[in-house]
């Protein structure tokens, strides 16, 4: 038995009244045959009260549950909407529908509608539904009918002033609403949705040389949409062929800008002028009226390539184009001023040795020597490596690599003790377990890490994040307070940062840069910060006081 008009239906989930048009079902609306629709376990019924859409402030908390619904065999659209207005974390709800699967990942406070296709076979369509926090909120059904896809045609009005380009298609069968959607070809993205009840279309919202693709389709009672158009693309000019393009393009180059000059182009609306690098792409500078343009964003260390195209009614002109000559001597790469950091280690071969050649002394005929308890073990130089096998090296000797530049060799070098691993530990201060406010208590463990000279010996450190109870961004829930600690190798503690109740603990909360940015020879750390954040001599930054977490 089925109720009347069952194929085309509307079902509001939750507690509150029920929303004209849609049939309630609530947490104890179980299923029953001769009823035609209901659920197979009980469920939890929630109301908030706020929210876009009414029909949307309330829910069934839907996890591993199911809701049946008796229709004839046939296609059918289908919308379901799954989210929460007031929830203060993501939720995920997996749905399957007659065994063919679908997702919906909802942010924070948000419902979403997923419009999907299902076929009956048996007389039943049937949901089940599991997820974090699934919600579900309300579902629309209604038979699918192949009512072709609309023909669009379109003209354009390319008056500087009042532009804009009229689209007009082939009324479909039954269908009293279409809807329209345009893609702006300066980026590729749908920038635009219209709906409209008739069969013609002006979008005022156009601009000259503008390049739109539009697609229409209809839109049943149940807002379930038809077949889309094939794309009608559109240029906003008067159709013109433009042959010429400007002269006169000019360039004094100095160190620091670029000042460019032009001969007018007859009708030109505005001029855009580019630059590239020698293997990259145009970027747009600047679009301007007048002929001439002052790059002053540049420093000339290589050769660049200027173009200048005129805007007309008619379209773009062809790019002109003129390369500007080297004028600023190249930058020096800022580098950090490191040791040789040489590293042995005990193999079954016997003794590895591995050591650092520094990136501002590549290309600068740099070699080496080896010693060994003080003795030389490599008769020649080394030109073409950084690492040697010593077969004779044993546990507890020592080794010193010296640099060798045009035939004189280092005094002192830098030695090296053999290590009996192929690691060495570095003992750490780890914290105390934190307490969240819900009474939680949680270790911390060592997280992320980086390496940088911190006190400027030429040899790193380690700056090492401690987390207690870390949350992806799409949990709710307290997390520990996050420290950052600096280490020498031999694990003395430089410092210890407590960035303080105020920034949350997780992979997408607390990243962190280490590198001597200001170039005295020590390297710094950047990372984000907040009130009650206290630094690693015991500055407390903003309000010591201040607590923003909630549950």
């Amino acid at each position: 038995m089925k109720l009347r008009g069952m194929n085309k239906i509307r079902f509001d989930f939750g507690v509150k009244p029920v929303e004209t048009g849609y049939i309630k079902v609530d947490g104890n609306c179980i299923y029953d045959d001769s009823k035609g629709y209901g659920i197979l376990n009980k469920a939890e019924g929630v109301e908030k009260d706020r929210g876009e859409k009414p029909l949307c402030r309330d829910y069934l908390l839907f996890d591993k549950n199911t809701f049946r619904v008796k229709l004839d065999n046939g296609v059918y659209n289908v919308r379901v909407y799954s989210g929460d207005y007031v929830d203060e974390g993501d939720l995920v709800t997996k749905f399957t529908i007659n065994s063919k699967q679908f997702g919906l990942w909802v942010n924070d406070g948000t419902v979403l509608e997923r419009v999907s296709s299902a076929e009956v076979t048996d007389g039943i369509m049937e949901f089940y539904f599991e997820g974090r926090h699934a919600c579900l909120n309300a579902i629309d059904i209604a038979p699918y009918e192949d009512k072709g896809r609309p023909e669009v045609s379109s003209k354009v009005n390319s008056c500087p002033e009042t532009p804009c380009v009229e689209l007009s298609f082939a009324a479909l069968d039954n269908i009293e609403k279409y809807r329209i959607y345009r893609k702006n070809m300066k980026n590729g993205f749908i920038d635009r949705v219209y709906e409209t009840s008739g069969t013609v279309y002006k979008d005022e919202d156009v601009d000259i040389c503008g390049k739109y693709s539009y697609t229409v389709c209809g839109l049943d009672d149940f807002d379930f949409e038809t077949q889309k158009s094939d794309a009608c693309d559109v240029y906003v000019t008067d159709g013109r062929i433009l042959t010429r393009k400007i002269e006169g393009f000019t360039a004094d180059t100095y160190s620091d800008r670029v000042e460019m000059k032009w001969s007018e182009y007859k009708d030109a609306l505005w001029y855009n002028v580019y630059q590239k690098a020698p293997y990259g792409n145009f970027k747009l500078l600047a679009s301007v009226k007048d002929t001439s343009y002052t790059d002053n964003d540049v420093k000339t260390t290589v050769e660049f390539v200027y173009a200048v195209e005129a805007a007309t009614v008619s379209g773009f002109t062809e790019k002109t184009l003129i390369t500007t000559p080297v004028r600023h001597k190249k930058f020096r790469r800022k580098m950090e001023t490191l040791d040789r950091g040489l590293i042995a280690v005990k193999t079954a071969d016997g003794v590895f040795l591995s050591w650092r050649l520094n990136g501002y002394e590549f290309n600068k005929g740099i070699d080496f020597c080896l010693f060994r308890n003080g003795e030389r073990i490599t008769r020649e130089i080394i030109t073409d490596s950084t690492n040697y096998l010593d077969r004779d090296g044993k546990a507890g000797d020592k080794y010193t690599v010296k640099a060798v530049k045009d035939g004189y060799m280092e005094k002192d070098g830098y030695t090296a003790e053999v290590l009996d691993a192929p690691y060495f530990s570095i003992p750490m201060d780890k914290p105390e377990p934190y307490t969240t406010p819900d009474g939680n208590t949680y270790d911390y463990h060592a997280n992320d890490a980086a390496v940088a000279d911190l006190d400027g010996d030429g040899e790193y450190e380690l700056v090492v994040k401690w987390v207690a109870n870390g949350k992806d961004n799409s949990h709710k829930g307290y997390t520990g307070v996050v420290y950052l600690d600096g280490y020498k190798l031999d694990g003395t503690r430089l410092w210890r940062i407590n960035l303080g109740v105020n920034i949350r603990s997780g992979a997408h909360y607390t990243q962190f840069m280490v590198y001597d940015f200001n170039n005295d020879g020590k390297a710094e750390m950047v990372c984000k910060t907040a009130d009650g954040t206290i630094d690693g001599v015991g500055n407390v930054i903003g309000d010591k006081n201040a607590d923003y977490r909630n549950k």
